[in-house]
């Protein structure tokens, strides 16, 4: 905890931020300079006439956790094309470890719109994008509670404060005493204490919020996430048609989607956990391919260009796109995933 507390910002636009991320050394004002640092790279505001500028946005999945900045698929996929002949392709690798889809959709609004995109690729990391996002809702307000804005500040700046913030996060998880979202309409949650499904799972949490994502009868909780999704990718559309540029989502499944059963590297033994938890699930309550269903039905109702690699990652099996201990992409992993990416690009 107090680890996380000096390792982070909360921003008041992006969410809980990594305090060693680029975003907070950018400055993205073109009247002060010429260019901005973005991931370590230098990218001029004026774009040259004839290139195509691609940037991709996303959390550590995109970014390239557990490997080489250079073998995270982005980078790749311009690489690929380069090969082809398509030298006046520039890609941008915009991702932020550990943002959410909300956070990505204000950074682009609010600050990488100044470099003028014609593609814009989302990154959508479905181990814990779905269900993260529902603590960063708020975020998508344009008056946000002072108390939210408050409560981020004190975190950063009181170890009690903060320590008090996880053990509540805990007790939450653990009893239900908070509940979740009831009715119809959810509750606003300054701590993010009622966002804990029906089966005890709470949505901030790496384990029970992605089984969450999976079950078959979804609570008020889940259906919730993804209806705010399906506003977010609206969003970003309206966003892209305002601005010129084409918005495309790219899956990035779990290992439990890869290979159709529950697989989660980070637990070796998943059902052992679920048990160990009280979680009242078995295999018949789940089902993996239900949220990429959804995905994909979500950007044929909002009109967006939706790529997903799942059987081109499923050839190879999780354990070989994936890293061992860990549910991020490998290296090969992001070949398979610039690949298909590359096999999608006119």
């Amino acid at each position: 905890g107090e680890h996380e507390r000096l390792a982070t910002v909360f921003d008041d636009q992006l969410g809980q931020v990594r305090a060693d991320s680029w975003v907070h050394r950018a400055d993205f004002d073109p009247r002060r300079n010429d260019h901005v640092m973005v991931n370590g790279r230098k990218v001029a505001f004026e774009k040259r006439e004839g290139r195509t500028r691609i940037v991709f946005l996303g959390d550590s999945a995109t970014w390239g956790a557990g490997v080489e900045p250079a073998e995270a698929y982005p980078l790749v996929f311009q690489d690929l094309e380069q090969e082809r002949g398509d030298e006046e392709l520039e890609v941008l690798n915009a991702a932020v470890i550990g943002m959410t889809t909300v956070g990505e959709y204000r950074l682009l609004g609010d600050r990488l719109l100044t470099l003028d995109p014609d593609i814009v690729v989302l990154g959508l990391f479905m181990a814990n994008d779905i269900n993260w996002n529902l603590g960063n809702e708020h975020l998508l307000d344009p008056s946000p509670s002072v108390w939210i804005r408050l409560w981020g500040r004190l975190r950063k700046h009181s170890a009690l404060i903060h320590f008090a913030h996880l053990r509540l996060l805990a007790f939450s998880a653990d009893s239900g005493a908070f509940g979740g979202y009831g009715g119809a309409q959810p509750r606003s949650s300054v701590l993010g204490l009622d966002l804990i499904d029906d089966r005890g799972m709470h949505m901030l949490d790496y384990f029970g919020g992605e089984i969450a994502t999976y079950e078959r009868r979804y609570s008020a909780t889940m259906e919730h996430a993804f209806t705010l999704l399906k506003e977010l990718l609206f969003r970003f559309n309206t966003l892209a048609e305002s601005s010129g540029f084409q918005f495309v989502v790219f899956v990035i499944p779990t290992a439990s989607q890869i290979d159709d059963e529950l697989m989660m590297f980070r637990w070796p033994d998943p059902w052992g956990t679920v048990q160990r938890r009280g979680y009242d699930v078995s295999e018949e309550d789940l089902d993996f391919q239900k949220p990429l269903n959804l995905v994909r039905e979500i950007c044929e109702e909002t009109g967006v260009l939706c790529v997903d690699p799942t059987e081109d990652l499923r050839r190879l099996g999780a354990k070989r796109v994936l890293l061992p201990a860990d549910d991020h992409p490998s290296r090969e992993g992001h070949r398979v995933l610039a690949d298909t990416l590359a096999g999608h690009f006119d």
